[in-house]
């Protein structure tokens, strides 16, 4: 077995920055649920299961404790979505101020694959 030497500078300063991200991707989640009054989403998925998604109006944050927010999304079994969201095990969710309407003419671009940036 290799031994390997830690600087416990570099340590301090890695945990530090990691931290720091932890703190700054926590307020952005908390002020986008602060906007989040009654909205309808589009929740996105894309991997190995294939891309697809579903128009939800069951969404809400439970937590922006730990290491990544949590989030509640209500997803009918019989949707055809339901099974990739499952599989993928990721998902991004896409909150619009304006219409179901609105929502589901957008679909299509928002199936388009983007990453979300820090969320898994």
């Amino acid at each position: 077995m290799k031994s390997v030497y830690v600087d416990p500078q570099r340590q301090k300063a890695g945990q530090m920055a990691e931290q720091d991200t932890q703190k700054v991707l926590r307020k952005e989640f908390l002020d986008a649920m602060s906007r989040a009054v009654s909205s309808v989403c589009v929740v996105t998925t894309d991997g190995p299961a294939g891309r697809g998604g579903v128009t939800v109006s069951a969404m809400t944050s439970v937590s922006a404790d730990g290491d990544a927010p949590t989030m509640l999304v209500c997803v009918n079994a019989s949707a055809s979505a339901a099974p990739l969201l499952l599989e993928n095990k990721a998902f991004c969710i896409n909150m619009h101020q304006y219409s179901g309407a609105g929502a589901k003419r957008d679909f299509r671009y928002l199936l388009k694959p983007r990453p979300c940036p820090g969320w898994r």
